[in-house]
């Protein structure tokens, strides 16, 4: 999958911050223009707080602070039945498998691992909930290791892509990035001068941000 990526396609806005071009003059002080300017990126959705090992009802409006609104009136439909209390507990199960303190290119990629973030994907796939939504509400849980995964971002990694490809994007994602010592640093270096809150972004949300400006671009 990552061939597509490094092809030339459109893939090329997604990865700006992989390749050497994000070491170009001017590339920091644009992002942290950007950064500033889109404040809503972290006085909203990065602003949310809730709690790391557990998915309650609340959780699932978590996506609609980043532009993925859930369909609310088909999810309140089923609210009161027993079965969202027993999906809630089964999602909240799997999400403590994860590691909560280690980021997504520093966590290997072994058949347990990939089992537990396909279970955690799967338990988190609400009614009327697609991609984008499950993985928006789950980064919350987990800034460092768990990639916000939407269409855009999918289409590069895996065209035709399915919800059963998310975990290989996530694992291909992490190897991209772990190979990209430079270009992490130099998106930690602009948060971390600008200080709180930007600094408190994990790098895997900085290169989520950094991504999306330069597709809209």
């Amino acid at each position: 999958m990552c061939a597509h990526v490094r092809s030339g396609r459109v893939g090329r806005a997604v990865t700006f911050f992989l390749s050497g071009r994000a070491r170009l003059p001017g590339t920091d002080a644009q992002f942290r223009s950007y950064l500033v300017e889109k404040s809503g990126f972290v006085f909203g959705y990065d602003q949310i707080k809730t709690p790391p090992h557990k998915v309650d009802l609340l959780d699932l409006a978590i996506p609609a602070f980043l532009d993925a609104v859930p369909r609310f009136g088909k999810l309140r439909e089923g609210v009161g039945e027993r079965h969202w209390a027993e999906r809630l507990a089964d999602a909240t199960r799997a999400l403590r498998s994860l590691p909560a303190n280690i980021d997504l290119w520093d966590w290997r990629d072994t058949v347990a691992h990939r089992t537990s973030l396909t279970t955690v994907f799967r338990a988190c796939r609400f009614d009327w909930y697609a991609s984008a939504s499950v993985t928006k509400m789950l980064h919350r849980k987990r800034p460092r290791l768990i990639p916000i995964l939407d269409s855009q971002v999918l289409d590069v990694w895996s065209p035709g892509w399915t919800f059963d490809d998310l975990v290989d994007v996530a694992f291909a994602l992490g190897a991209e990035l772990g190979e990209r010592e430079s270009s992490r640093a130099a998106l930690r270096k602009v948060a971390d001068e600008l200080g709180p809150p930007y600094s408190d972004l994990s790098t895997l949300r900085l290169y989520d941000i950094a991504s999306y400006w330069r597709f809209r671009e």
